[in-house]
């Protein structure tokens, strides 16, 4: 019974070991790698930010902003377009579905050219962090 005891814990330290070697073994990023994925969260977390600044602009400015809903939020690479889609309630009770196009963080026309000219593009999803300020 001993020997079955020291054979298991001879198998035991010989896994630790080679797990502690191969995590030395694995490839240590560059430091342009890092800085590289430095850079790509922070123009991400930019992206977040600016359809969260727009969505919560376009919520002030509702007359019932309890009806607000955002359907969709996209953002260009730079963060210096957004385009919303959204849900708000009318004057007259009903719900209308409406866009909104921010430039450089400004409200931009709320006209079909508009968003055809700058929001048809490939832009990134940003849904989820506009939604925040719902």
């Amino acid at each position: 019974m001993r020997t079955v005891a020291k054979v298991l814990i001879i198998v035991l330290g010989l896994a630790f070991i080679g797990i502690l070697t191969q995590e030395r073994l694995k490839p240590q990023k560059s430091a342009a790698e890092i800085e590289k994925e430095r850079a790509a969260a922070e123009t991400d977390r930019k992206r977040q930010a600016a359809a969260y600044a727009a969505a919560k602009v376009l919520r002030q400015a509702m007359r019932d902003p309890d009806s607000f809903v955002i359907e969709s939020a996209s953002v260009s690479e730079d963060a210096s377009l957004v385009c919303v889609e959204y849900r708000s309630r009318n004057g007259f009770g009903g719900m209308n579905r409406e866009f909104a196009v921010f430039n450089n963080g400004k409200p931009f026309l709320k006209d079909a050219v508009a968003w055809n000219k700058r929001c048809t593009r490939p832009l990134f999803d940003q849904t989820a962090a506009a939604k925040k300020a719902d």
